[in-house]
C-alpha cells in the first residue's frame, strides 16, 4: 500500500477499483499457486532426503500432523 496513491485511487470510478482490485486478488491466487507447488517439490525433495514431518514442520511452523494432512497424499503423486 502507498498512502500517496490511494487518494489517486479514491478518485477513480468504483467499477474500475473493482475490476483493478479483482486483477491483484488473481495474480495474488497465481502467485499462491506458483508458492505452493514450490513448498510441495520441496518438502519432497527433504522427504526424498530423509529429512522427518517434525523436521519440515518446523520450517513450515505447523504441526507434524497438520504437514502430514496437507502434504503427505501429495508426495505420492
Amino acid at each position: 500500500f502507498d498512502a500517496g496513491r490511494m487518494t489517486v485511487m479514491h478518485a477513480l470510478p468504483r467499477e474500475f477499483l473493482a475490476g483493478r482490485w479483482l486483477q491483484l486478488l488473481a495474480a495474488h491466487v497465481d502467485e499462491r499457486a506458483t508458492a505452493e507447488a514450490a513448498i510441495t517439490e520441496s518438502i519432497r525433495q527433504a522427504r526424498a532426503a530423509g529429512q522427518t514431518w517434525s523436521q519440515i514442520a518446523a520450517v513450515l511452523g505447523v504441526s507434524k500432523q497438520a504437514a502430514q494432512r496437507r502434504y503427505a497424499a501429495r508426495m505420492t503423486a
